[in-house]
């Protein structure tokens, strides 16, 4: 009998097998729940570290899946914080995947073309949580 060479994927393949897991469904769900994933809140958490504060993105959608970004922006993050609660507002409920078209739209809609470090945080952190969730 030949021997597979050690990965997750061979590693995850077996657990069904072994009985330690269900056989893996998640395939034929997420497939049966494309477009109907919403996004409910946007949730904000600063800390600090030594002189840098920084700030984290959480995107919760109906689902129960979390995703997780970050906005550090040094010395601007009570700048940040509430432009990603304004954003979270008009964001719940849209679909979380087409994340280039939400990149797009909110650098169109907010931005108006202007730029700077403000808003590349902004765009960050939601591109970030977004690819978590897709993930």
């Amino acid at each position: 009998m030949a021997t597979q060479p050690f990965s997750r994927r061979n590693l995850l393949r077996a657990l069904p097998a072994a009985g330690v897991l269900p056989a893996f469904q998640g395939s034929a769900e997420a497939q049966a729940r494309t477009g109907k994933l919403k996004i409910t809140k946007f949730a904000t958490y600063r800390s600090s570290l030594r002189w840098r504060d920084l700030l984290f993105l959480e995107i919760h959608t109906d689902g129960g899946i979390v995703g997780l970004g970050e906005a550090t922006c040094h010395g601007r993050v009570e700048e940040v914080e509430p432009a990603l609660q304004l954003l979270g507002e008009r964001m719940v409920g849209m679909d979380p995947s087409g994340i280039e078209d939400h990149w797009d739209r909110i650098n169109y809609r907010i931005s108006r073309g202007r730029s700077g470090i403000v808003m590349t945080s902004i765009l960050s952190a939601v591109d970030i949580a977004l690819w978590d969730i897709e993930g």
